[in-house]
């Protein structure tokens, strides 16, 4: 088994990922190409970019990989609240996309936060 599948994090991210898939797949067909794409992008970037991270040797390099994925992941949460605001996602569908993201970001955060006191 690859050890970055046991880490906490990229479990949230791929849990993440497959919930938001299936969310996207109910936007209309002319968001395949345009919102669709970028929010499957986007959730790519987070869990590629934490294990990039984690598969770095300099700390300097894993906060850097860090920092991008938790940046990819704000940039999912403004494109599903995005989505909501064109009516694609249900306020509870974004509620609850928020919670896991809230819970991912503060995880990513805390990693990063624990990495610069060492």
């Amino acid at each position: 088994m690859l050890k970055f599948k046991k880490w906490n994090i990229y479990i949230l991210s791929r849990d993440l990922t497959v919930h938001t898939y299936i969310l996207i797949n109910t936007f209309p067909p002319e968001e395949k190409y345009a919102l669709c794409a970028q929010i499957r992008r986007s959730l790519i970037s987070v869990s590629s970019n934490f294990v990039e991270g984690i598969s770095r040797f300099s700390k300097k390099d894993k906060i850097h990989f860090l920092n991008m994925s938790y940046s990819s992941l704000m940039e999912v949460a403004c494109q599903i609240d995005t989505a909501n605001g064109l009516g694609y996602v249900t306020d509870d569908e974004l509620k609850e996309f928020e919670k896991m993201v809230n819970t991912l970001g503060i995880k990513i955060s805390n990693f990063i936060n624990s990495l610069k006191k060492e």
